[in-house]
């Protein structure tokens, strides 16, 4: 005889329950829902960003614009050596230290995208001898002597990025010479 009283409350219950769930946020349970409310918006989902990968005539415009400075530079740093004026070699390492470190910056750039006719180990060994060559110099902005500036000189090593800028060009339809295009 208790079963027919429970039933009936399971079943009130169950209405109750539903009518909560199915209400908007803040109705009173057995209120009556206002459907004349806007619907919730509904977010929406963040773009792709779209991939642009260089074309070759692209990447040889932004491969001169990253080495030309430095190149400019390394020139002036040459000419300070065979002077072999101490303040002149401090200035022009400072200032090729300083291009070099713009120069690795926009080679590890990794929104940059080279065309696949560029191997990214050449790109990497021309960063790597960057972030090599910026240690030397900066010692070289700071050396105290002649004599301390020219033995740091002689610790620079090519470690392939002669070549890889080479290939580079190559594949980019420049022209070897390094001031070619500056």
């Amino acid at each position: 005889m208790l079963r027919k009283p429970l039933v009936t409350v399971v079943v009130v219950l169950s209405a109750a329950f539903l009518a909560a769930c199915s209400a908007p946020p803040g109705t009173p349970v057995g209120a009556a829902s206002d459907s004349s409310k806007a619907p919730a918006t509904t977010p929406k989902p963040t773009p792709t960003p779209t991939i642009h990968v260089m074309t070759v005539e692209e990447a040889g415009k932004f491969y001169l614009a990253a080495v030309c400075p430095t190149n400019k530079v390394k020139s002036s740093l040459n000419a300070a050596f065979t002077a072999q004026n101490l303040t002149s070699i401090q200035q022009a390492a400072a200032a090729t230290r300083d291009a070099e470190r713009t120069e690795v910056t926009q080679f590890t750039n990794t929104d940059v995208l080279w065309p696949p006719v560029v191997s990214s180990a050449d790109v990497k060994l021309l960063s790597d001898s960057d972030f090599a060559s910026i240690s030397i110099l900066n010692e070289i902005a700071t050396a105290g002597t002649l004599e301390s500036a020219n033995s740091l000189s002689n610790t620079f090593v090519d470690n392939g990025a002669s070549a890889a800028s080479q290939r580079i060009r190559l594949v980019l339809n420049l022209p070897a010479d390094t001031s070619a295009g500056c």
